[in-house]
């Protein structure tokens, strides 16, 4: 729906412009519906495993356990251990993997082959997911774009990204920043983004299950963009609304960069 919002957060987005050397270490996206819990039994999940299996033949079952203390209507109860089960789907070279539990399903990319590729694989499992379980509500969409400049891009960071996003890291201070990390909740045209940017020292990350830690200092750009509306769970609909999140993200990431910063990273255009 439209805002008025200026650009970057609403309006056109500029073309994709394919990179051969992108700084992307991971893309993410997510949607979170209301529960099903067959999909936590084993028997439940073994038809939607049958029919990925060809292209994500690595399976997993994921287990977690969660303390929830009652704190309504009097004094607090006795704490419960909850457990829940999710599924984890990998390609065979683990460059992709689908977690599938009873209230969401995240896809992720450690090898990013472009927009159109990472939708397309997205979409696919999204309509075997309604096709076997039907869920009734979509209750959160969500992409995330985790990008990393080290080594000879991190010595150029000044040349590649403009200086509101650079920040203390200024070529005159950085041997002396260890960490020094922004961030910005944005309102956009398809609901919300957080941006959070800057230097993690050597060693250190954001979430150790979405940016390994590295030997060397870093510059990092993560973008979230998510909408929380619930809506009846429709693939198409959900195709426009993921295509809509991953535009917005791009347009983000290109508000960040110089223009030499496509030219570094290996763009044709």
């Amino acid at each position: 729906m439209p805002h008025n919002l200026p650009s970057p957060l609403g309006g056109d987005a500029p073309d994709e412009a394919p990179l051969s050397r992108a700084p992307l270490e991971r893309v993410v996206m997510q949607v979170r519906f209301s529960s099903v819990l067959r999909i936590e039994q084993r028997d439940g999940i073994a038809v939607f495993q049958d029919q990925v299996r060809a292209n994500y033949p690595l399976f997993e079952q994921i287990t977690a356990q969660q303390l929830r203390i009652d704190l309504a209507g009097g004094p607090p109860g006795v704490p419960q251990v909850i457990t829940t089960t999710a599924w984890q789907f990998e390609d065979a070279g683990r460059t992709l993997r689908l977690t599938l539990g009873a209230e969401s399903a995240t896809f992720e990319a450690l090898k990013y082959e472009g927009r159109s590729d990472f939708l397309a694989r997205w979409i696919e499992i999204l309509a075997r997911l309604q096709a076997i379980y039907s869920p009734g509500l979509s209750v959160r969409t969500g992409a995330r774009y985790i990008n990393r400049f080290h080594g000879e891009a991190l010595a150029q960071l000044t040349e590649l990204v403009k200086p509101n996003f650079v920040g203390v890291a200024q070529p005159e201070l950085r041997e002396h920043v260890s960490h020094a990390l922004s961030e910005a909740a944005l309102k956009v045209d398809e609901g919300h983004a957080m941006l959070r940017w800057g230097i993690l020292e050597a060693g250190s990350t954001i979430d150790p299950n979405l940016l390994e830690q590295i030997s060397v200092p870093s510059w990092i750009l993560d973008i979230d963009v998510f909408a929380q509306e619930q809506t009846a769970f429709d693939v198409a609909r959900l195709a426009e609304t993921f295509e809509g999140l991953a535009t917005r993200a791009y347009a983000l990431f290109r508000y960040a960069m110089n223009d030499s910063a496509l030219s570094y990273f290996g763009s044709a255009t």
